[in-house]
């Protein structure tokens, strides 16, 4: 008997969401939605306190919140008027006077 090797290919989760159309949308942390947005990870997590984004926490009676998000839910959130902040160039917090 001979042992032969099988090299299973790695798909990624695009790739795959396309071969699937109803496949379920996945959760994603604050950082991913940062990265999409082009916003800072403490900007998304503000405007989830804020209630601008929805996000959905982790352990609900957790006194310091993980939340988890659903990019179609933050796309609908912003195509609703939630207003996308700046990256803080203008911020009073950062002038020096």
């Amino acid at each position: 008997m001979s042992t032969t090797s099988v090299e299973i290919p790695i798909i990624p989760f695009q790739a795959f969401s396309t071969f699937h159309p109803n496949a379920p949308e996945h959760y994603v942390s604050a950082a991913v939605v940062a990265e999409y947005l082009g916003i800072e990870r403490r900007q998304v997590l503000q405007m989830t306190r804020d209630a601008k984004l929805p996000g959905h926490p982790v352990d609900p009676w957790s006194k310091r919140k993980t939340w988890r998000y659903k990019l179609s839910e933050v796309e609908a959130a912003l195509e609703g008027g939630a207003r996308k902040p700046d990256n803080g160039a203008g911020s009073p917090r950062g002038r020096k006077e």
